[in-house]
């Protein structure tokens, strides 16, 4: 299947966009190669997932920026203050996972997730949404498995938004 995107801005990735030869030759009308058949399907997708260019979406720069009624400075703003304040929530996080503290854990994670869905994050607000309502629950074994995929999106926001700020400055 092929997914198309925009191409990615000079701040962000946009969205995931997989291609290969066969997509390419059946969207083209013509019939896919022969070869393709004699494949097995770990063959195909490794070979789908080496021609494939994935770039997450980390944040919604356009849809943050027009509900703040387009005024590009609010944004800088805005991104600025997520940059130095989001940090400190996502260690609130940790340090309340390492106490073993399921009530300061789940409002951590609702705090941060309320940051994050101020700039369109929403693949670490789903997680952080999972987090609250893990920790609510008191299921700390299972919040151990979201807290990696939170480190990495948290991560990959920070930088978006430090190169947005750089290239604004």
């Amino acid at each position: 299947m092929l997914l198309l995107s925009p191409p990615p801005d000079r701040t962000i990735n946009q969205a995931f966009d997989f291609s290969s030869h066969l997509d390419q030759q059946t969207l083209a009308g013509r019939p896919p190669h022969r070869t393709i058949h004699h494949q097995t399907h770990a063959e195909i997708l490794e070979s789908v997932a080496e021609m494939a260019e994935v770039r997450p979406v980390v944040f919604d720069r356009k849809q943050t920026l027009a509900r703040l009624g387009g005024m590009e400075d609010l944004l800088m703003e805005v991104l600025e203050v997520m940059r130095t304040e989001s940090p400190k929530l996502h260690a609130q996080i940790d340090a309340a996972f390492a106490r073993r503290n399921a009530t300061d854990l789940k409002r951590a994670a609702h705090t941060l997730k309320g940051s994050a869905s101020i700039v369109g994050a929403w693949d670490l607000v789903a997680r952080l949404r999972r987090v609250e309502e893990l920790a609510a629950e008191s299921n700390l074994d299972a919040v151990a498995v979201e807290l990696p995929e939170i480190d990495r999106q948290f991560n990959a926001l920070k930088c978006c938004l430090d190169d947005e700020l750089m290239a604004h400055a």
